[in-house]
């Protein structure tokens, strides 16, 4: 073989390697988009000898509450891939957050002994959601009674096992958007896909008879600055692309609410 053919050969060998891994991330490499899902619906109740629990199945089209059970001192629930949670208190229907707390930015009192407690108001829901509940209660004004479970709650005076003595506990609020970022590396290591996503989900005790479950998320693939997290006084701050289209999704999501917990 003539040598300018072998270099020929090896060149062409060359390239088509290293054209490989290339054509592989052009296979690989999503195109930009945002994915947005809403679920807003009723979860069935049953009261057994006071206690609540789930009557059947609860899921909507994306999410689905696993578990829910709850009397006067016991709580606890699992919306799958969203929340989940467990906790006594000397009394859950004085102790948590309902929707009149909420609509009103209330801080409520609370005295145990000679010690007087306070919980904080729920500064992080999404303020689209804080309207659309203000509104059903100016319609509705029943509902402010009703209760937001996966917001604050105040235990009182529980017994805490690491401390071997009673205590007063709070549960922290989970009323809040929650956000992620995520990618996909492809075969030599380097990043393919970037994702960012973003979700809320509230749990709404109704007349203490039926839970009403309001879902959003949002996903963003391929989009740069779609999250930005900052420090303010010690506290972090997430901002961008991906928080307004969640809020725009609540805000979306909020008109089917009053229809589901009226009906």
């Amino acid at each position: 073989m003539k040598l300018w053919k072998f270099y020929l050969l090896a060149a062409v060998a060359v390239a088509v390697v290293a054209g490989i891994p290339a054509a592989i991330y052009v296979f690989l490499k999503e195109p930009p988009g945002v994915a947005t899902t809403v679920d807003v619906f009723t979860c069935n109740l049953v009261n057994m000898s006071g206690t609540l629990v789930l009557d059947g199945a609860c899921r909507g089209r994306y999410v689905q509450v696993s578990t829910f059970v709850i009397n006067s001192t016991y709580l606890k629930y699992a919306v799958d891939n969203r929340l989940k949670l467990e906790t006594y208190a000397e009394d859950l229907w004085r102790g948590m957050t309902t929707v009149g707390d909420v609509v009103s930015d209330k801080t409520k009192i609370f005295r145990v002994g000679n010690e007087t407690y306070r919980t904080s108001p729920e500064n992080l829901i999404p303020p689209p959601l804080r309207a659309a509940l203000a509104r059903l209660v100016e319609k509705h004004p029943w509902l402010a009674e009703s209760y937001l479970v996966n917001g604050e709650i105040f235990r009182g005076l529980v017994w805490d096992p690491v401390a071997n003595q009673k205590v007063v506990g709070y549960v922290f609020t989970a009323l809040q958007p929650m956000c992620s970022r995520g990618f996909a590396s492809g075969p030599g290591g380097g990043v393919v896909n970037k994702y960012d996503a973003c979700w809320f989900t509230a749990l709404i005790l109704v007349n203490k008879s039926k839970l009403v479950v309001l879902d959003v998320s949002v996903k963003l693939t391929n989009i740069e600055n779609s999250l930005e997290t900052g420090d303010r006084g010690g506290a972090i701050t997430i901002r961008g692309r991906a928080i307004g289209l969640l809020m725009q999704a609540i805000q979306n999501a909020t008109k089917q609410l009053e229809e589901v917990i009226t009906r």
